[in-house]
């Protein structure tokens, strides 16, 4: 699974892959995944307006939840120089 998230308020279809997994429990139960590394990655922009998340499978199908909520978070910290 990956994955995407599109911050770039400019190019609002440009998605980056920011997290990918290969899920080990059976199809059908809940993924619970946490990174074991996290990265920070800047984002080059003044405002963010919108986040859109997308989670695809290796050949960038978006998998179908069939109609299950899932959660993503994310932390977004301003980097004081």
């Amino acid at each position: 699974m990956q994955i995407s998230t599109s911050l770039d308020e400019e190019e609002s279809s440009k998605s980056d892959v920011i997290y990918t997994f290969v899920p080990t429990n059976q199809p059908g139960n809940q993924i619970d995944k946490e990174p074991i590394n996290r990265i920070w990655l800047p984002v080059n922009c003044s405002c963010i307006r919108n986040i859109e998340i997308s989670i695809t499978d290796q050949n960038n199908n978006l998998i179908d939840f069939n109609g299950e909520e899932y959660n993503c978070y994310f932390r977004i910290s301003l980097k004081v120089s």
